[in-house]
């Protein structure tokens, strides 16, 4: 494994993937430890009950809100609300 690097990434920069998602941070930066996207959702989008094997993942809402959970809780987030799902644990948001 390499040494760990620092990652700054600027505002409005990125990679564009899809209409609404910019990667930030790739997995192979960081050893698939996280991939860091940045998504802008319409009301009613999201994803499903779904699993990452490699990596955890981070949701920080940054406008509107947001429901979070898994398949026994859920949690609403507004504005400045987190919620960090481990590698292995189905979740959805």
């Amino acid at each position: 494994m390499s040494d760990p690097q620092i990652h700054v990434v600027m505002p409005n920069v990125g990679i564009d993937m899809l209409a609404g998602i910019r990667c930030k941070i790739a997995s192979d930066a960081t050893n698939n430890e996280c991939t860091v996207l940045e998504v802008t959702l319409q009301a009613e989008q999201g994803a499903g009950l779904h699993v990452h094997q490699r990596e955890s993942e981070l949701v920080l809402v940054q406008s509107g809100t947001c429901t979070v959970g898994d398949a026994v809780q859920q949690w609403p987030l507004d504005v400045g609300g987190m919620a960090h799902f481990p590698k292995q644990t189905p979740h959805f948001f």
